[in-house]
Formats: structure tokens, C-alpha cells, sequence
């Protein structure tokens, strides 16, 4: 995954360093705001939540800097995707990336 050219090059991530189950949830998470963009409550994640630490599992930080490249911010520990024309095409991207990753995995 190759982050917006106005990136800094730390945000870019490489998507197969991340435990499978990580990337599932970024893809849950990124398929919700897709599939429900004008919904709130997807988008944005509480850091702080137990479940969404659990589910993220050891790789938490690679996954918020994959989530900060899908467009999402960081606020107070909390991510946050402000709905924008131009956030748009980095989450589609972002998911299409991970959702290839997690194929490749599930692949016999």
C-alpha cells in the first residue's frame, strides 16, 4: 500500500506485514464506511476500546497508520474519517489493497 504522494513516507505500509486478523478488521472497517458512508458510527473507531485493541491485536500501530492512509485521523485516541469527496478514493484503495492481502492468504 503506497500512501498519498503528500504523505510523509513513514505512513506507508506494507499491508502483508499485518497478522490476518488484523487486516480483516481493517477491511470490516473500511467496507462499513464504503457500504455506509453517510452512517457516523463507522467512522469512527475508538482506540481506547477493548474490542477494537483485541481485534487489532499486536499489530495496533501498523493498522492505525494503514487507517491514517485510508483517510482516517487521529483524535484524542479516537479515529476519525470526516466525510470528503477526497477521502474518498484513498479508502477505496486502502480496501481493495487489504482485501487483496487477506485473498492471497485464504488462497490453498
Amino acid at each position: 500500500l503506497v500512501s498519498a504522494p503528500d504523505k510523509a513516507a513513514k505512513d506507508v505500509v506494507d499491508v502483508a506485514s499485518l497478522a490476518t486478523g488484523t487486516l480483516e478488521t481493517v477491511s470490516k472497517i473500511c467496507a462499513k464506511v464504503v457500504d455506509h458512508p453517510d452512517e457516523p458510527k463507522y467512522r469512527r473507531i475508538n482506540l481506547g476500546n477493548a474490542a477494537v485493541v483485541r481485534r487489532l491485536g499486536p499489530d495496533k500501530d501498523k493498522a492505525v497508520a494503514v487507517l491514517k492512509t485510508a483517510g482516517f485521523d487521529v483524535d484524542d485516541g479516537v479515529l476519525i474519517l470526516v466525510p470528503d469527496a477526497s477521502k474518498w478514493d484513498p479508502l477505496n484503495k486502502t480496501k481493495q489493497a487489504v482485501d487483496a492481502e487477506v485473498a492471497k492468504r485464504k488462497r490453498p
